[in-house]
C-alpha cells in the first residue's frame, strides 16, 4: 500500500501515526462495509422522507 501511495505522489510521513490509522482503517474491508451499510441505510430513510415527485 505503501509503495502505491509513493507511486501517486502522494508524500505521506508513514511515521505519523495520524497518517497510519487512517491507513489501517483504509485497509480494513470491515470499515467499508460498515460505511456502505450505513450509506444504504440513509438513502433509504431519505426515501421515506422525501416527497415523490
Amino acid at each position: 500500500m505503501l509503495k502505491r501511495l509513493k507511486d501517486a505522489g502522494l508524500n505521506l510521513d508513514v511515521t505519523d501515526e495520524r497518517v497510519l490509522k487512517e491507513l489501517a482503517l483504509f485497509a480494513d474491508p470491515r470499515g467499508h462495509t460498515e460505511e456502505v451499510f450505513r450509506l444504504k441505510s440513509h438513502i433509504a430513510q431519505f426515501f421515506k422522507l422525501a416527497p415523490t415527485a
